[in-house]
C-alpha cells in the first residue's frame, strides 16, 4: 500500500465512508480541516478557561484594575504636587529677600529723607535768591515737635518773572504806558541793578502805582530799589511814600501796609526794605497800591525804578528747566548783541519773559538787563517782511495773469 492509498484510508475512517475525493483534493482538505481543528480547540480551551472563573473572580479582577489605575493617577498628581510645592518654596524665597531688601531701602529712606529735602529746596534757592527764601516750619503731632518737609517761602509776589503785572486802569499815566507796546511791568522786573531808562515815570503831583500780585501772601515786608545812584539819591526818585493792601479788586477798601515810608540818602543801600509792624494772621493780600506823596529835589516827574513786595506763601514758584535748545538760544542771542545789533534788534524776539524762561540772565545778563515787554521792534520788522513778501507775490500773480491773456 502506497502513501496517498493510506492517507484516503485515514481520511475515510475520519470522517466517513461517504467521502470521495481525490488525492490533490484530499490533502487541501486536510490542511484546512486541521487547521480550523486546531482554532477551535483553542477557542474552546480559552471559553472554558473563562467560564471556570466565578463572578466574584472577574469582579476582583476589575477592582484591582481600577486600584491600578488609581495608583498611576496619583503618583503623577503627587509629582504635580511635589513641583508645585518646590516652585512655591522658590517664590516665598525670593519675595522674602526683595521685601527685606525694601525694609532696608526704607529705613535708609527715612534717616536721609528729610536731609535729601532740604538739599534740594536750598539748591533751588540758590538759583533764585531774588525771588524766594524759606523757614522750617514746626509743627506739633501727637504731642511731639517735628521739622515737616513743607516749608513757607518768602517770596516777592510782585515779580513779573512769576507773573505780577501793573493795573494800568488804577494807576497813574507813565512814560512806559502805551496803547501799543505798554512797558509799564519794567518796574516789576526783579533785577540786581534796575536800568535808568526802564524806570516808570509820572508827572502826577501824586501818582499811584496799583500792583496785582502773582500770589496771595501774607505780606511781611516793602522795598524799594532805585537805578544805581552814588552818595546822593537823583532827583525824582521818589523819598516819601506809602503802602496800601487792596481789600477789593477795585482797591475801594484799603488797609495801610506801610506809612511814611522814606527812600534815604545816607542809607547808602540801593533796596531799602520796610517791614510791616502789623498784620492780621489769617489775612492774605493780592494787590497792593503805592502811593508817592513827595521825590528828591521836589521835581515835576517822580521816576519809580523798582519796588518789590514780600510775603509769606506755602507755593513753591515755578520754573522752567533750561535745555540745550534754550542755551543754544541764549548764547546765540548773546553773539548777535555783541557782533550784530541789527539781526539782535530786529530779527531776534528777545522779551523779558522768554529770556527768564530760556535761562538766559547768567549767560547774557547785558541782554537781561535791557529786554524789553513787549519786543516792538522785532515784531514790527516781521510784520514789514511780510507785507512786502505779500505785496511781491500779489505783483507776480497779476503780471502772470496779465501775460497769459
Amino acid at each position: 500500500m502506497n502513501e496517498t492509498e493510506s492517507t484516503k484510508e485515514d481520511v475515510e475512517s475520519a470522517y466517513g465512508s461517504e467521502v470521495t475525493f481525490n488525492s490533490d483534493s484530499l490533502l487541501k482538505k486536510e490542511m484546512v480541516s486541521v487547521q480550523t481543528s486546531t482554532r477551535n480547540m483553542w477557542r474552546d480551551l480559552l471559553i472554558d478557561r473563562v467560564r471556570s472563573y466565578s463572578i466574584e473572580q472577574w469582579a476582583g479582577a476589575f477592582i484591582l484594575f481600577l486600584i491600578l489605575m488609581n495608583s498611576y493617577a496619583n503618583s503623577s498628581d503627587i509629582k504635580n504636587t511635589h513641583f508645585m510645592i518646590l516652585t512655591l518654596q522658590q517664590k516665598v524665597y525670593h519675595l522674602q529677600k526683595a521685601f527685606e531688601a525694601f525694609k532696608m531701602e526704607k529705613e535708609e529712606s527715612s534717616q536721609m529723607g528729610n536731609e535729601m529735602i532740604k538739599e534740594r529746596i536750598n539748591e533751588a534757592l540758590n538759583e533764585e535768591k531774588t525771588l524766594f527764601v524759606s523757614e522750617n516750619v514746626e509743627k506739633t503731632v501727637e504731642n511731639q515737635t517735628c521739622l515737616t518737609p513743607k516749608p513757607i517761602y518768602k517770596i516777592n509776589a510782585a515779580s513779573y518773572v512769576m507773573g505780577a503785572e501793573v493795573d494800568t486802569s488804577r494807576s497813574s499815566n507813565s512814560s512806559l504806558y502805551r496803547f501799543f507796546g505798554d512797558e509799564s511791568e519794567q518796574v516789576l522786573i526783579d533785577r540786581l541793578e534796575p536800568p535808568a531808562k526802564k524806570a516808570w515815570c509820572s508827572e502826577d503831583k501824586e501818582p499811584i502805582l496799583t500792583v496785582n500780585l502773582a500770589e496771595f501772601i501774607k505780606p511781611t515786608a516793602i522795598s524799594y530799589q532805585h537805578f544805581k545812584w552814588n552818595h546822593i539819591v537823583p532827583h525824582g526818585a521818589p523819598q516819601i511814600f506809602d503802602v496800601l493792601a487792596c481789600l477789593d479788586f477795585s482797591c475801594e477798601q484799603t488797609v495801610p501796609l506801610v506809612s511814611n515810608a522814606e527812600y534815604k540818602s545816607n542809607d547808602k543801600k540801593q533796596e531799602q526794605i520796610y517791614p510791616i509792624a502789623q498784620f492780621p494772621n489769617a489775612s492774605l493780600i493780592g494787590k497792593v497800591q503805592f502811593r508817592f506823596r513827595k521825590n528828591h529835589g521836589n521835581v515835576k516827574e517822580t521816576c519809580v525804578s523798582l519796588v518789590r513786595v514780600y510775603g509769606e506763601t506755602d507755593q513753591l514758584p515755578k520754573k522752567e528747566e533750561p535745555t540745550l535748545r534754550k542755551l543754544e538760544y541764549c548764547s546765540s542771542l548773546k553773539y548777535d548783541y555783541h557782533n550784530n545789533p541789527l539781526s539782535y534788534r530786529y530779527g531776534r524776539i528777545k522779551d523779558c519773559k522768554k529770556l527768564y524762561s530760556y535761562g538766559c540772565c547768567s549767560i547774557c545778563p547785558e541782554c537781561y538787563e535791557d529786554c524789553p515787554i513787549v519786543d516792538v521792534e522785532s515784531l514790527g520788522f516781521g510784520l514789514l517782511i511780510f507785507f512786502i513778501f505779500t505785496v511781491i507775490a500779489c505783483l507776480l500773480a497779476f503780471l502772470a495773469n496779465k501775460y497769459k491773456k
